[in-house]
């Protein structure tokens, strides 16, 4: 899914996190080459025999329209996904590389006797 701005993605983000819709969030910034950038949130969803709804996982979320690109892998392909960019920076020089990135862990407090999540500020 891709953003307007980084408002929007975090503001959901929140909102999946809180819901628990997806087993798995990960939300990108990628710089554009002539300037500004481009917001990504990915989520995934596990399942068994039956495929999740994607109208229901994706209910009344901000992103752009038409930017959503469901794609159904196995759990080891979705493990996997990154080898083949891992390979290629490799056989070029760039794998050991410095990048400059990010990471951020954001914590849902869960008080006791309750399934509700709260956000600390």
């Amino acid at each position: 899914m891709i953003y307007p701005a980084l408002d929007p993605l975090m503001a959901d983000f929140k909102t999946l996190l809180q819901d628990e819709r997806f087993s798995y969030l990960e939300g990108l910034v990628v710089p554009l080459p002539p300037g500004g950038y481009v917001y990504i949130l990915e989520g995934v969803s596990f399942y068994g025999a039956t495929p999740p709804n994607n109208l229901t996982l994706l209910a009344g979320l901000n992103f752009i329209p038409g930017t959503v690109n469901p794609v159904d892998e196995t759990y080891f392909a979705f493990c996997d996904r990154l080898q083949a960019a891992q390979d290629g920076l490799t056989a070029i020089g760039r794998w050991s590389r410095r990048i400059p990135g990010l990471t951020s862990l954001f914590e849902a407090v869960r008080p006791l006797g309750s399934s509700t999540t709260r956000w600390e500020s």
